[in-house]
């Protein structure tokens, strides 16, 4: 495993307030396999990791006090196929606040797909990606009033499919005993 940087407001990463694998009780073997999210023409709302134990995350943004602003709300699901994963992750924040929030961000898979931006592709661009890792689970800081102040990716080592039958092996004799 591996974790990535977190984003938005870093001072924060000692507190973390949700993390997908305790949470929702992953194991090695669940992975995520889609991803629902809600977001305005400037703004990211919401992102639920959906994960194959048929648990969900729900992380929330703060939706825009300004109204006027916002022209449309729209929601969509970006579903992975089998034998594919997130191995690549865009975030888009709001430059000009202190604390950096994050207002979108897109997906790109092992099979070459990617989705479109979720929110707002306004501000500093930053990308996420390890060569040989996949997107495992999300973890950070959320408060209702404040939305995502903290959001980081941890991700999983991927290996070859006779390390995991070999590997498999190994742990079960070693359950017998």
């Amino acid at each position: 495993m591996k974790e990535g940087l977190p984003y938005g407001n870093i001072n924060l990463i000692q507190n973390e307030s949700f993390n997908d694998a305790k949470d929702l009780e992953l194991t090695y073997t669940d992975q995520c396999i889609g991803v629902e999210l809600e977001w305005t023409n400037i703004s990211l709302i919401s992102v639920r990791f959906l994960y194959s134990n048929n648990r969900s995350s729900n992380i929330s943004t703060v939706q825009s006090k300004n109204t006027s602003l916002v022209s449309f709300q729209l929601t969509s699901t970006f579903m992975l196929t089998s034998n594919e994963e997130i191995n690549k992750i865009n975030l888009y924040q709001n430059s000009r606040e202190m604390n950096s929030s994050i207002v979108g961000i897109q997906f790109r898979t092992t099979n070459g797909r990617k989705s479109d931006v979720f929110g707002s592709n306004e501000g500093h661009f930053l990308t996420e990606s390890f060569e040989y890792y996949t997107f495992g689970y999300a973890k950070g800081k959320q408060q209702d009033d404040k939305g995502i102040e903290m959001l980081q990716f941890i991700w999983i080592k991927q290996t070859l499919a006779k390390e995991q039958i070999v590997t498999g092996e190994i742990f079960y004799f070693m359950t017998i005993k």
